[in-house]
């Protein structure tokens, strides 16, 4: 008795499923423009969207993985074949994973077939297939690609990399994630793309140089990373000096007014360091002495990478911080438990700087109440008297 209810129930779940092979309501049984609310009904800003049972044929694939057997394994792969919506594809792949008791199911290249096309060919959000849906299930799909290591989707994942919003982050992950080491090559060429904005080359270098001791095309991006920043790092010094002097001459101008000069604290406290195109080759010198217990491969590498970098200034400061990488590479090569696996690059510059301010806030405070003109002062409170 039993087992023929259970096949009335899977006759009549399989003539449900078939007669619906896209799923014509968006999520909560809204029609596209509802916004996923019961009869369209679009909910106030910034007010949660009430989640109803996402669609009709979610539960009922979710139904066929309770009941189990081989009719209901055999209706999920059949759905499988039908489905357009990326959201079916990720559950009916968790449904079969549960049917087979967590296994890998025999039915991998299906849904990987079935998640691919949708990748490629994405829905039309504006007709009956629930995009708004869909789109949630976008990163559930490459999620299965990650999953099962899936390497022939990458030429696909490079063209969706760059987009006209900038870097799609899902294709990222997946390139990383799969291809590791071997990923460099497809993100450096996005890197060297003179269309991208900084930001997603900086969002590119934050994966790049995870694989520096691995990947000589990382190695070569850091290179010419930072002959760009030495550029950098001369327009913002030309910047900066222009505005010196126009603050100069400003200051010179107010003092003859009020008969009389004054340091100019603000001026030097604009001056911090840390930041700007310098900031950031200091961060990235400092990758390369960072870690513990390295591979002899990954020194070697790091100290290649190094050697090229030291070709790029006779800056007498980065010279000294190149010094201390290759004094913290032989330190690597032959580490002790006192080694630390964290490494800090002093800047001759930016220390000087400092002790520079330090001088000057020290001289400014020993002239006492009343002495120099620009010297900072305690905050006093309303009410308190001079």
């Amino acid at each position: 008795m039993k087992h023929t209810l259970n096949i009335l129930i899977l006759l009549t779940l399989t003539g449900i499923i078939s007669a619906q092979p896209g799923g014509g309501f968006r999520p909560g049984g809204g029609r596209p423009g509802g916004e996923g609310r019961p009869g369209g009904e679009r909910g106030r800003p910034g007010e949660p969207q009430r989640v109803m049972p996402i669609s009709l044929r979610i539960g009922l694939i979710e139904t066929l993985g309770r009941i189990g057997g081989a009719d209901a394994e055999a209706i999920l792969v059949t759905t499988l074949r039908q489905t357009q919506v990326g959201v079916e594809v990720s559950l009916i792949d968790r449904q079969l994973t549960k049917l087979a008791d967590g296994a890998e199911h025999p039915y991998k290249d299906k849904v990987l077939g079935a998640a691919k096309y949708i990748l490629r060919n994405p829905p039309d959000a504006a007709n009956d297939i629930p995009g708004q849906l869909d789109m949630r299930a976008v990163g559930a799909l490459w999620d299965i690609l990650v999953r099962y290591k899936d390497t022939t989707f990458k030429d696909d994942a490079e063209k969706m990399l760059i987009t006209e919003n900038g870097l799609d982050r899902r294709a990222l992950d997946y390139l990383t994630k799969v291809l590791e080491a071997q990923a460099v090559p497809i993100l450096a060429t996005a890197y060297y793309d003179a269309n991208i904005e900084n930001r997603t080359k900086d969002d590119l270098w934050g994966r790049i140089n995870d694989y520096l001791d691995e990947s000589p095309a990382a190695g070569q991006v850091m290179v010419d990373r930072f002959k760009d920043g030495l550029q950098s790092m001369a327009t913002e010094a030309a910047e900066k000096a222009k505005r010196d002097a126009e603050r100069a001459a400003g200051n010179a101008e107010g003092g003859e007014r009020r008969g009389g000069g004054g340091f100019d604290w603000r001026s030097m406290m604009s001056g911090r360091g840390g930041g700007g195109a310098r900031g950031t080759l200091v961060r990235d010198l400092t990758r390369l002495g960072e870690g513990k217990n390295l591979a002899a491969e990954a020194i070697t590498s790091r100290r290649s990478i190094l050697s090229s970098l030291k070709s790029t200034t006779n800056d007498e400061n980065f010279q000294a911080m190149f010094v201390s990488v290759e004094k913290r590479l032989d330190e690597l090569a032959n580490p002790t438990e006192e080694t630390s696996s964290r490494f800090r690059i002093t800047d001759p510059q930016e220390a000087a700087r400092r002790e520079e301010l330090r001088q000057r806030f020290e001289g400014l405070r020993n002239r006492g109440e009343g002495g120099g003109e620009g010297r900072p002062t305690t905050p006093r409170t309303p009410g308190e008297g001079r």
